[in-house]
């Protein structure tokens, strides 16, 4: 009995130490891990002590791995109801018209007369132009007054009547009163040879003559004409037929071709002065001298 109970001590002894032995082998194992790097160790955490000082500064100055926030998208450009309508038949407009290299655009006006502008209407048509008629309000000068600037009194423009006789300088007048008094009155002219005459005149006898255009408003039509590249207009004929139709070829656009500017006489050797109001030219109409058809 005595050796039976000694057996079995020997044999809990040497199982106990068999486990000692195969724990202190799993312990190593699993501390001879970080030896080999894998995928799954790189986010580890490690205690300071098992890492060396310069490894940890190297660590803080890696950029973080962690990709930035992206800014919040822009919130989206509301586009007023009144605009929508408008934006859609400009791109309609766009897509509509051929590219600039592909197509000229010109201008001609004005035109009064109803028959004129039916023929260029059937000419464009004929040509493959495509042609829209507007109507255009301008300003067009019927006369031109030619006079000196209110003296001073009506002696002192007495006295200037006077020196311009003995220069043997006729058609003068002094108005009376209004805004004008005591001016003196030389002439209305409508045709641009007879006004350069008279202000030549004026000038080689010692006197500076002021002008004063007179304008009437009148309404005319002018084509807006687009026609292709392949098949350009042919203006050369078309100033033949229409000699007096000015022809202007235009930047093409996506919309009206801008009104044309206003068609007046204004010399830029001749001085005009323009303090003065349109009763002036009311009082130059009064005046009696030259008349406006010259």
């Amino acid at each position: 009995m005595k050796w039976v109970i000694l057996s079995l001590v020997l044999i809990n002894a040497a199982f106990l130490g068999w486990q000692l032995s195969r724990d202190q082998e799993v312990v190593v194992g699993v501390e001879a891990v970080p030896e080999t790097t894998t995928a799954a160790m790189v986010n580890r955490l490690l205690l300071v002590s098992e890492v060396e000082s310069g490894v940890l500064r190297q660590r803080r100055n890696l950029p973080s791995s962690k990709p930035a926030s992206a800014p919040p998208p822009p919130p989206p450009t509301q586009i007023p109801e009144s605009d929508k309508e408008t934006a859609s038949v400009s791109l309609e407009e766009v897509l509509a018209m051929p590219p600039d290299s592909d197509r000229e655009c010109y201008t001609l006006g004005p035109l009064e007369n109803e028959d004129d502008i039916s023929a260029l209407s059937a000419w464009f048509n004929a040509q493959g132009s495509q042609a829209t008629l507007r109507d255009d309000e301008r300003r067009e000068v019927v006369s031109t007054w030619v006079f000196m600037g209110p003296m001073e009194s009506r002696e002192a423009a007495d006295a200037r009547v006077q020196d311009m006789q003995a220069a043997s300088i006729d058609d003068i007048y002094v108005i009376p009163r209004g805004d004008m008094a005591n001016a003196i009155s030389l002439g209305l002219y409508s045709q641009n040879d007879t006004l350069q005459r008279r202000v030549s005149q004026l000038e080689a006898r010692g006197f500076t003559p002021s002008v004063l255009p007179r304008y009437r408003t009148v309404t005319a039509s002018w084509f807006d004409v687009t026609a292709s590249a392949a098949q350009p207009m042919t203006v050369g004929v078309l100033d033949q037929i229409f000699p007096d139709l000015i022809i202007r070829q235009v930047a093409c656009r996506n919309g009206p071709i801008a009104a044309d500017p206003a068609i007046s006489y204004n010399p830029s050797d001749l001085r005009q002065d323009d303090s003065y109001s349109d009763n002036a030219t009311g009082a130059a109409l009064d005046a009696p001298g030259r008349s406006g058809t010259q």
